[in-house]
């Protein structure tokens, strides 16, 4: 990495002397904002609610439907004396399981394909952007290759299936949960297909948290490694300058911090849900 720097910096001096230009005098234009997020986080949120509301048309289909049914057998076996070894418990873990396989096949393939489209178009942004804020401030072509790049996006990938994979098993663990409980305790129909239903609305707002703020962590990643790779050792935190800004980080806003030595929560992009970006610092890489 150190060569690769050096290299970095050797090229830039030499440029900037071709242009015309005193490395030891220039002054940096200031950085324009990256390109935003907000239509990769948009979509990816989209992907992942609406395969929340599958999981909805398969509770209805496989677990909703049959409550009736269920509620009868609990009834007969309370009635009865004799054991019913096929009571409801042994016919609602059934049905888990009908809808755990329903539920993988149905949404597989379109959670991968939206999950690619969010790190493509995130990544893309992030090049030009960085390209951009690079040729506007040393007003030169910047172009930096980092080897391991395809190792940290198979990273993310890898976060965003476990976090999905946890979204889908807590909603299914938590419908058979109320399911459960609720017979056990003798509830109407209607009173467990509420809970139910309001469960699932947890679960595409979980949905919508993960892919907006997954997003933000790949363009902060990204950002890091770009502005490392050639040879940027600090930055300085920007904010979106509005009133959703936290106050801890409104206080960063113009602060020079240094890639190696991130505030107590993270570097722009790290914290959950944040919007902030790093500008790249150049005055100590000239």
């Amino acid at each position: 990495m150190r060569g690769q720097v050096s290299q970095f910096l050797l090229m830039t001096k030499r440029r900037l002397s071709a242009a015309g230009k005193s490395s030891r005098r220039i002054k940096f234009k200031r950085a324009p904002r990256p390109a935003s997020t907000i239509p990769a986080e948009t979509k990816y949120a989209l992907a992942l609610t609406s395969m929340i509301k599958t999981g909805g048309r398969l509770v209805e289909d496989i677990i909703l439907s049959q409550l009736d049914r269920l509620i009868r057998i609990g009834q007969v076996k309370a009635d009865s004396d004799r054991r019913n070894d096929a009571g409801w418990p042994d016919e609602l873990a059934r049905m888990v399981g009908d809808f755990r396989q329903r539920f993988e096949r149905e949404t597989g393939s379109r959670f991968e394909q939206a999950l690619q489209e969010a790190e493509s178009e995130t990544n893309g942004k992030n090049m030009r952007s960085f390209q951009n804020q690079m040729k506007k401030m040393l007003q030169i072509d910047v172009f930096s290759q980092d080897p391991d790049l395809p190792f940290a996006l198979k990273a993310w990938e890898n976060e965003n299936r476990r976090l999905w994979k946890n979204v889908g098993e807590q909603m299914i663990g938590d419908v058979e949960g109320i399911v459960s409980r609720e017979m056990a305790a003798g509830a109407r129909r209607e009173t467990i297909a509420e809970k139910i239903m309001n469960r699932l609305g947890v679960s595409e707002s979980r949905a919508r948290v993960i892919a907006v703020d997954q997003v933000q962590k790949l363009q902060g990643e990204l950002t890091r490694r770009r502005q490392v790779q050639s040879g940027v050792s600090h930055y300085k935190w920007r904010t979106s300058l509005d009133e959703r800004v936290r106050p801890a980080h409104a206080e960063r806003e113009d602060v020079v911090f240094s890639w190696d030595s991130p505030p107590e929560d993270g570097h722009p992009g790290q914290p959950i849900n944040c919007r902030c970006w790093a500008e790249p610092y150049l005055e100590d890489l000239i």
